[in-house]
């Protein structure tokens, strides 16, 4: 009885660990397939500009003090 009790675990055991990735990889509807409803731009999109923009004028900014400075000199 207990060779079946651990053959049953173990099987149990195999099982769950090759049905995991099938119940673990389930996608959800795409929200976006209605024609007349399309998707908003996310936030991402504005943050991805503002990072843009934000080192743009971070380059800038260093650029001029640079040229300053070398001008000076």
């Amino acid at each position: 009885m207990k060779i079946l009790k651990h053959s049953f675990f173990s099987l149990a055991f195999i099982f769950l660990f090759i049905a995991m990735p099938f119940l673990a990889s389930a996608q959800p509807i795409d929200p976006c397939t209605d024609p007349d409803d399309p998707c908003p731009i996310d936030s991402g999109v504005v943050l991805l500009v503002v990072a843009v923009i934000a080192i743009a004028a971070k380059k800038t900014y260093d650029y001029r003090k640079q040229a300053a400075v070398s001008s000076i000199l």
